[in-house]
Formats: C-alpha cells, sequence, structure tokens
C-alpha cells in the first residue's frame, strides 16, 4: 500500500526497507530493553502497543518477547501472563491478522479508485491557487477547435478533451501549473500528434487520459463515458504504450503477448491467431521465445506497441513510440499504426513525439504544446 506515496520503485524500496528495519527491527530492541529497566518500564510499556502501527513490528515485537519473557518475569512478575495473552504475543498475532486485513482493504479501494472521489473535494481549492489565465494569446486554429469541440455533442466524439486544466499542489512551494487549457476532440480513423518540449505538459496530458491523474478543471471523455466516473468501462477501449517499456525481463516475448491479450478479455478460440499476427507485423519472429529483458531498446519499443494495439482498441495511447529504434524499424512501426488508425477506420490514435518527421508520417492533424501546457498551434502540419 505504502508504495502508492512514491513515483521510484528505488526510493520506494529503500523508504520502505529503513521504515520496516528501523521501527520493526530496533524499535522492538529499543522496547523491549525498556520494560526491563525500572525507571523507563511503563514508556517501554506503551511504546510497546504505539509501534504496533507497523506490521512487520508486531512480528518482531513476537520473537523479542518470547526471547525476554522469563528475565521479564523475574524483573517484573506483575507482567508474568500466558503466552496468547493480549498483552504478550496475543496481541502480536491478534494485530498481524488485523492488519493482514485491513491494508488488503485499503489496497482493494486504491484500485478501485475510491479515494479519487475525494480529489473533487481539494480541486476548488488548488484551482483558486493559481487563477486561470485570461490573456492567453491563442491562435485562430487553436480557438476554433476549442469551438469545435464546446459545440460538439460528447457522445458523438470519440475522445473529447475540453478545458483540461491541472495543476499539482507542493509541499513548501507554489503550486505548479503543468496544463492551463488543453481541448482537443478525435474520431475514429484520426491520428492526433502532441508535440511540445519537455516539461510542455505532454505527459500530464496524456496521463490524464489513461486515469493516473485527475483533472483540476475540465472533462475528458472516451465515447461519450468521463473518464473519472466511468473508468472501469473507459478502460477496457484503450490500449496504452507508456514512454517506459512496462515488460517483465524474464517472460517472452509471446508469454507478454498471451498475457494482455487475457487480460484485454480477447476470446480463446482467437487469441492464439492475434497473438501470431501481432508478432509477425511487428517483425519479431526471431525473437518470440526470447526472454525480453534481453531483447535490444528499439524491440523492446516493438513489443510495447504490439501490447498496445492487440485486439485493436478503439483508443490508442502511443507515448514516444520509436523511441530508441533504428530507422527501419522506425518506419515499419510507422505503417503498423498508419494501417490500424487511417486505413481501418476503426481506431483513434494520440501519440507524443519529439520527431516532426514521425508527426508529418503519422498524424492527421497535430497540436504544438508550450511551456505551461496551452497549445501554440493546431491543425495539420
Amino acid at each position: 500500500m505504502t508504495s502508492f506515496f512514491f513515483s521510484s520503485e528505488n526510493i520506494a524500496q529503500t523508504v520502505t526497507i529503513f521504515l520496516h528495519f528501523v521501527i520493526a527491527g530496533i524499535g522492538a530492541i529499543v522496547a523491549s530493553i525498556l520494560r526491563l529497566i525500572d525507571s523507563t518500564a511503563e514508556i517501554g510499556d506503551v511504546l510497546v502497543w504505539v509501534f504496533k502501527i507497523i506490521p512487520t513490528y508486531s512480528l518482531t515485537n513476537g520473537i523479542m518477547y518470547q526471547s525476554l519473557k522469563d528475565t521479564l518475569a523475574v524483573l517484573r512478575p506483575s507482567t508474568k501472563v500466558d503466552d496468547l495473552d493480549i498483552n504478550a504475543m496475543g496481541g502480536d498475532i491478534l494485530l498481524l491478522c488485523m492488519h493482514g486485513v485491513f491494508w488488503t482493504l485499503i489496497l482493494i479501494m486504491i484500485e478501485a479508485r475510491v479515494f479519487r472521489k475525494l480529489d473533487g473535494l481539494f480541486n476548488i481549492c488548488r484551482g483558486k491557487k493559481i487563477p486561470p489565465k485570461t490573456d492567453l494569446k491563442l491562435d485562430e486554429d487553436v480557438i476554433e477547435e476549442e469551438n469545435r469541440v464546446e459545440a460538439a455533442n460528447k457522445d458523438n466524439m470519440k475522445v473529447r478533451v475540453n478545458k483540461f486544466r491541472k495543476t499539482y499542489d507542493r509541499i513548501f512551494k507554489k503550486p505548479f501549473l503543468a496544463v492551463e487549457k488543453t481541448t482537443f476532440g478525435l474520431d475514429y480513423g484520426e491520428c492526433f500528434a502532441l508535440l511540445g518540449v519537455n516539461g510542455a505538459g505532454k505527459t500530464t496530458t496524456f496521463k490524464s487520459l489513461t486515469g493516473e491523474i485527475t483533472p483540476t478543471s475540465g472533462d475528458i471523455t472516451i465515447n461519450g463515458m468521463n473518464i473519472e466516473s466511468s473508468f472501469a468501462k473507459v478502460r477496457k477501449l484503450i490500449g496504452y504504450c507508456p514512454q517506459h517499456d512496462a515488460i517483465f525481463d524474464l517472460m517472452t516475448v509471446e508469454e507478454h503477448l498471451q498475457y494482455y491479450a487475457r487480460i484485454k478479455g480477447i476470446r480463446k478460440d482467437i487469441r492464439d491467431s492475434l497473438v501470431e499476427k501481432q508478432i509477425r507485423e511487428m517483425n519479431l519472429e526471431e525473437h518470440r521465445k526470447k526472454p525480453a529483458g534481453t531483447l535490444s531498446g528499439g524491440n523492446k519499443r516493438k513489443l510495447s506497441v504490439a501490447m498496445c494495439v492487440i485486439g485493436n482498441p478503439p483508443i490508442i495511447l502511443l507515448d514516444e513510440p520509436s523511441a530508441g529504434m533504428d530507422p527501419e524499424a522506425r518506419r515499419f512501426m510507422w505503417s503498423v499504426v498508419a494501417k490500424i488508425s487511417q486505413q481501418r477506420k476503426k481506431s483513434a490514435v494520440i501519440l507524443t513525439t519529439h520527431s516532426m518527421e514521425e508527426a508529418e508520417a503519422l498524424s492527421t492533424k497535430m497540436g504544438i504544446m508550450v511551456k505551461g501546457g496551452i497549445f501554440r498551434c493546431f491543425g495539420s502540419s
């Protein structure tokens, strides 16, 4: 559960190990020693219960009690109780069971996005900290797109991002404005390229489309469904290729595609043929049995794109899909994405890229975002 407080797995691992080692390990030793000294016995008795907030402490304290109970009984005869008493190991066992149930429920609630609904209570306050800019000098094409999306029926537009704004609260610092006012709409058969320098707000916009972050204001709908209130339905329509490859090093290429095909609910009778098709289309035949961790950077990106588009999801999100690919592989990947979006006309594709060449090759329209999360240009190349 605590992993949700961190964005880096290295920091999460370090802090979590430190937390459990210091409080569960050293804390149990300190509390046990304090209970053996007359002048600090009461403090030790209190600390034993305070530290039990940490699950691993209950385990360590139970072991420490078994080691010191005879000494404790001699020095403090009043503490001599049965091993399964609430003030002995019984309390540790009970709390371990309670911890297991409680934190599992919290984890399920986080995954079910229950706490996301509370964000709305704070969004009003967040929005007031940085008032919306009123002096934006927008290009005519940008204003025209805003008017088109505003007037459109959200049920008819496949992807609709209307006046999306995101600010981040920061401890001891002023809030950070990531995206000011982003508006665009897409239908099947269209490919939209989101361009801009690092820090312009492209990734924030992408995270909002995948439901990873909550908009401070504005609304985002996929097939007429609000991405916040109907995410359980929306997520089934989305294929996502993240900027950093979300692969398992020890699983083979074929196993990855089988795994994601099952997650996406593809029927068993057509699953093998679709996996075979993706391996062939992404030119991964000779790597099908290789562990993904041994692939080159370019082939990892191919695998990520293949996992994204398997099953032809109606909404495809590609975050710098060709990063690390050689020119030949990049051209090959472009032809696959173009076929899905423009030739079949059964999907809407949104991609971020730093390559103008890639944007021109794939997109039917593009938007150039500048720092502050504002579209400077919108339209064809």
